[in-house]
């Protein structure tokens, strides 16, 4: 379902019918939290460690096709929020 959402929107940003939505980022004192949209109605969080720079990835639209690209942090565990549960990855 995800896969077939992912690739509409992409197509979708693609054509120009809609604007790519942007990620933010919240700072803390020792964390940074990266809110990453992956639909229109889907966001993932990057929680990153500013000491160790290492981090979790929470709730990705296709957690078994993410690519993490953030420079410098190594991301330890992704989370996947299913339904009535979780899977860790």
């Amino acid at each position: 379902m995800h896969k077939k959402k992912i690739h509409k929107y992409t197509r979708s940003v693609e054509q120009g019918k809609v604007e790519r939505l942007r990620c933010k980022v919240v700072e803390f004192d020792d964390v940074t939290i990266h809110v990453i949209p992956f639909l229109p109605d889907n966001l993932a969080y990057l929680i990153v460690d500013k000491l160790t720079m290492t981090g979790v990835l929470v709730d990705p639209a296709d957690p078994h096709e993410v690519t993490v690209s953030k420079e410098g942090t190594l991301v330890c565990m992704c989370i996947a929020v299913v339904a009535f549960g979780m899977a860790v990855a």
